[in-house]
């Protein structure tokens, strides 16, 4: 799915999108323990984790993801193949800028034709990702639609009356 120069991915083409890139160039995590491609619930996990931006877009509850959750992925698989810990990928890719994701991931030149040399952090994120981890931040406060007089009135009216001798609390 494009939109204007951006392509976006939904998680199951995202995890596609890994698994090709993935396919030249990485023999995957000598110790076994590791996952080679990341899964859906792998991807997620990232996310929830504070390794991964959060998604670019949302449409409806589909989650979209572009270019920089893909060198992000490539970047934390290259990183756990060489032995580092998920805490150690942490520390190299937070804040991490485009060009510093491609020589982690060990991008090729050739296939960085479309994306911008230093991105700012995904569209949508509304955080940076050197902030820490999201649930240790007060989330932002939800917007309250004013009442109007013929709402209450309304609730008031659609209020049924008790026929009870007890008082009702």
């Amino acid at each position: 799915m494009k939109t204007g120069r951006t392509e976006l991915w939904t998680i199951h083409q995202l995890s596609a999108e890994v698994e090709r890139v993935l396919a030249v160039d990485y023999e995957g995590s000598r110790n076994g323990r590791v996952r080679d491609i990341p899964d859906l619930r792998t991807i997620r996990y990232y996310t929830t984790a504070g390794l991964l931006e959060r998604p670019a877009e949302m449409r409806g509850r589909t989650a979209l993801y572009g270019r920089r959750h893909l060198l992000q992925l490539v970047a934390i698989k290259k990183l756990q193949a060489r032995g580092l810990s998920l805490t150690q990928v942490q520390e190299r890719i937070a804040g991490a800028t485009d060009a510093t994701l491609r020589r982690l991931a060990g991008w090729r030149a050739e296939a960085d034709v479309e994306m911008n040399a230093d991105s700012a952090p995904s569209p949508g994120t509304g955080r940076n990702v050197a902030a820490g981890p999201f649930w240790k931040s007060l989330p932002a406060p939800v917007p309250t639609r004013p009442q109007t007089i013929d709402e209450s009135s309304e609730r008031k009216a659609a209020k049924p009356e008790r026929s009870s001798p007890f008082p009702s609390y």
